[in-house]
């Protein structure tokens, strides 16, 4: 779309014009511009349109590159700015993945010492000494 209207601008600032437009009001106040004379309107205007110069045409070749190097540096702008805003979102989702992995290895590790102390304790138990009987006791 911006393309287009750029290229009719340079084409329409280039060519010399030589039209004539005229602005019909018709029923229901019903606007619109034709290159013939109006049929039927209630309200018929010619408009003038004028020739430009060549100095006007230079100008106009000279405001039209200007804002299209204007256009383009903004446009240039923006697209850094785009850029810039991916790339400071991808290093959040970075970093909070990172936050992720390290909060679900320190859970990991927090499961394991608990594990390893059941297992501790658990062995403990076992290994608890049973007082043997008394041999004097048994009869013997």
């Amino acid at each position: 779309m911006k393309i287009t209207i750029i290229l009719w601008l340079a084409l329409t600032a280039s060519l010399p014009t030589h039209a004539e437009v005229f602005k019909c009001k018709g029923d229901g106040s019903k606007v619109s511009y034709q290159p013939a004379p109006c049929s039927d309107a209630d309200d018929v205007r010619k408009i003038e349109i004028k020739q430009r110069s060549p100095e006007e045409e230079k100008q106009a070749e000279a405001n039209l590159k200007a804002w299209q190097a204007n256009h383009d540096a903004k446009e240039l702008a923006e697209y850094k700015a785009r850029q810039e805003e991916e790339s400071r979102k991808l290093r959040i989702s970075e970093v909070d993945a990172l936050k992720r992995n390290a909060d679900a290895q320190s859970q990991q590790k927090d499961a394991l010492d608990r594990q390893a102390r059941a297992l501790e304790k658990q062995n403990n138990d076992r290994n608890r000494l049973i007082p043997l009987i008394d041999s004097d006791r048994s009869g013997k």
